[in-house]
């Protein structure tokens, strides 16, 4: 497959961004102020020391997500018996988390089926391979599992930072709202290339479960839920959260720093505080500062945009480097009545970005509603931000784009007003991959590793990628190589980590083939053919509960993508002859409370059995039906409520089998009850999968959002 240069459309014209080294920070006096560095309570913020200590065994330059993060997880990783590492340093040119994290639009919303094609587009980079000696299928199944990586690692990442706040009980502290991303489409081309892009993930990449976390929502919730929108032409919802970014952080510093008691570790802060330079000395490595010098043994850049002032190998955005990118956001308050809908929203494939804040002791509202955040609009201005690493001024190109878009789309809600507005530096490579692990060509002084250049998608990487360079740091500490355990993105790598990840892969690899060679040589032929028929029978089930083929060989993706078939065509005749008053008793109907069959797929249940034209419903709203031939299984998902799924079977005088199986979002549930008092005879909501058998004619089905901002509005 001959390789061809990638070219991405949000990086369009990052080769003409200056290649000189980026410059410190502006002084915090200069600085835009951002809402979140205005409305973080004085007492949540650390304490920072006036003097700097003269060594530490790890420096960590900068103090956002990633230095804090990474601080957090050394500590983690290291117990009072075996602690090569009992000092930690968190240097800041400014004041405690006030660059990108503190500055961006609040947003923690992993990537999902709907970037398939944006991140697949390029498989040189993602394999870091020669593709010349790859065929396409090849290519292709190799570039769906390296997708599959990222989407993993982000969702750990994401959940990882839930599980922070929920242990912490910090949900208000924070302004947690965890009730999806509205993904807003105004263009059909969009659209168009958005389905796709679900069609090529479940084809190509065997992604379905992550195509299945992906909800096209209804017109009349659109514009039920916020107020009858303008311009929209479709949208669609996937997995999001929303939260106060420089409050998270300073909750994640509280939380290491009460760790370090119980670790024998150090920990400190001290702000104000810009590395000009670092030198090598010995094994170790000397930081300046107007502050005095510190010495480390390791040192850690998280300084995303800023990152080539120290490392000016990394200044040129065609070899690999991070270029410094301004950003720019707005807070814009109600002009009416608004109620909080919930959810994040996202438009211009995520050029524009932005939600609602929720009302709480720590972000008073407007006084008509809630505060909207908003950013984007870099694409209007001249020369699209580039190399631009000043956040003490705005962008008139930007703002003058910025302060009519909601006006635009929600007329009812929001007007021109701007209640704030600042700018933030992002740290863009040519790929929108960071970079994680070793600084190359250091062969002296400390051991220097970084995680920067998120591309404006720090918030669900930063806190893993800054957790693989805890690992790479007390591995080496302890004398130990550093393994990829956890299929870490290797495209995410540095060199330097790239090379010891394959030396690491390639010697495993050979112990493993040697290792199956073995047994497979003493396994009896009797065994082998009985393991076979084990799995395909596995497949068998396993395609009947979700709908994908199972094969035991490699075939060569489809072509054709995936449509959606048409809901039942309604046929009150044949309904009224089997449900109606005068039917057969034991004939079963099912009629929903909530949810209807408009959005489902209908398919055989283990029986080949063309199903679909078997269902019979009542009437256009399609919420009661029944199935022609009762001894006919079969299984309904519901595609527009997280997928979750109906299973019908093993109908025997009368009675049946329910199983009921919650899909890819858990906010989604289906409960049933028979027509025997008005329990809930079975539900999903503690239960993945759960059933009984029924044998009365008629049954309930309720399909419902169980989402806590849902409940909420209802």
């Amino acid at each position: 497959m001959p390789a061809q240069e990638y070219v991405d459309i949000s990086t369009i014209g990052i080769d003409d961004a200056p290649v000189t080294p980026s410059p410190l920070p502006v002084s915090s006096d200069s600085a835009t102020v951002s809402y979140w560095m205005a409305t973080t309570p004085k007492h949540q913020l650390p304490a920072s020391l006036d003097a700097l200590p003269a060594s530490s065994d790890v420096v960590i330059i900068g103090s956002g997500i990633t230095g804090v993060s990474c601080a957090y997880h050394l500590i983690n990783s290291l117990s009072e018996s075996n602690r090569p590492i009992s000092s930690i340093t968190i240097v800041e040119a400014r004041q405690f988390c006030t660059g990108a994290t503190g500055r961006n639009g609040g947003h923690l919303t992993t990537a999902s089926a709907l970037s398939y094609d944006d991140i697949a587009a390029n498989p040189a980079h993602l394999l870091g391979e020669d593709l010349g000696s790859l065929g396409d299928d090849a290519v292709r199944r190799k570039t769906g599992v390296a997708v599959r990586d990222i989407l993993n690692f982000e969702t750990a990442t994401a959940d990882a930072i839930r599980g922070i706040i929920a242990d912490e009980k910090a949900e208000e502290q924070v302004g947690f709202t965890d009730d999806a991303n509205w993904h807003i489409c105004v263009e059909q081309a969009e659209i168009d290339a958005y389905e796709a892009a679900l069609c090529h993930a479940a084809e190509h990449a065997d992604l379905k479960g992550y195509v299945d976390r992906v909800r096209r929502v209804p017109k009349d919730e659109v514009d039920r839920r916020m107020h009858n929108p303008a311009h929209i032409k479709a949208v669609y919802e996937i997995p999001g959260a929303t939260l106060h970014p420089r409050n998270l952080v300073a909750l994640i510093y509280a939380r290491a720093l009460r760790r370090t008691t119980h670790h024998g570790i150090t920990l400190n802060l001290v702000t104000e505080c810009p590395v000009t330079s670092i030198r090598a000395a010995s094994s170790t490595s000397v930081l300046a500062t107007p502050k005095g010098e510190i010495t480390a043994s390791y040192v850690v850049h998280a300084t995303n945009g800023y990152a080539s002032h120290l490392l000016p190998q990394l200044a040129n955005p065609a070899e690999g480097g991070i270029t410094p990118t301004r950003a720019q956001v707005a807070a814009v308050p109600a002009k009416a009545k608004t109620h909080l809908w919930g959810m994040a929203l996202s438009g211009h494939s995520g050029f524009e970005y932005g939600h609602q804040r929720p009302r709480s002791e720590y972000e008073p509202p407007s006084a008509d509603g809630p505060l909207y955040i908003m950013g984007g609009g870099r694409e209007v201005a001249t020369g699209r931000e580039w190399g631009i690493a000043d956040d003490s001024t705005l962008s008139k190109e930007v703002s003058t784009f910025l302060h009519p878009y909601l006006a635009n789309i929600f007329p009812e809600s929001y007007g021109e007003d701007v209640h704030s507005e600042w700018t933030g530096i992002m740290g863009y490579t040519k790929s929108k991959d960071p970079l994680v692990g070793p600084v190359p060509g250091y062969k002296q002084g400390a051991r220097q590793y970084i995680a920067a250049g998120y591309s404006g998608h720090g918030m669900t990487r930063a806190f893993g990628c800054a957790e693989v360079v805890a690992q790479m740091i007390t591995a080496h500490a302890k004398g130990e190589a550093w393994a990829n355990r956890v299929r870490f993105p290797e495209c995410y790598l540095t060199q330097d980590a790239k090379a010891k990840v394959t030396e690491t892969t390639h010697k495993a690899d050979q112990r493993r083939f040697t290792s199956s060679t073995i047994r497979l040589a003493n396994y009896p032929p009797a065994m082998l053919r009985l393991s076979v028929l084990l799995v395909l029978l596995w497949c068998t089930l396993v395609r009947s509960f979700t709908l994908a083929p199972c094969h035991l060989s490699r075939r060569a993706p489809s072509t054709a993508c995936y449509s959606p078939p048409p809901p039942p065509t309604p046929d009150p005749k044949s309904f009224e002859d089997l449900c109606g008053e005068k039917s057969d008793p034991k004939h079963p109907c099912f009629v929903h409370w909530a949810g209807s069959l408009d959005y489902v797929n209908i398919v055989p249940f283990l029986e080949p059995v063309d199903v679909a034209s078997e269902i019979i419903v009542k009437d256009e709203t399609r919420t009661e039906f029944t199935i022609r031939n009762a001894t006919d299984a079969f299984m309904i998902t519901y595609r527009d409520a997280g997928r979750v799924s109906f299973i019908y079977s093993d109908f025997d005088k009368g009675c049946y089998n329910v199983t009921l199986v919650r899909g890819g979002m858990d906010n989604w549930r289906i409960w049933f009850a028979d027509d025997s008092g008005n329990d809930r005879d079975v539900d999903t909501l503690n239960q993945r999968i759960t059933g009984k058998r029924v044998c009365d004619k008629w049954g309930h089905i309720h399909v419902k959002d169980d989402s806590h901002w849902y409940n909420q509005r209802r």
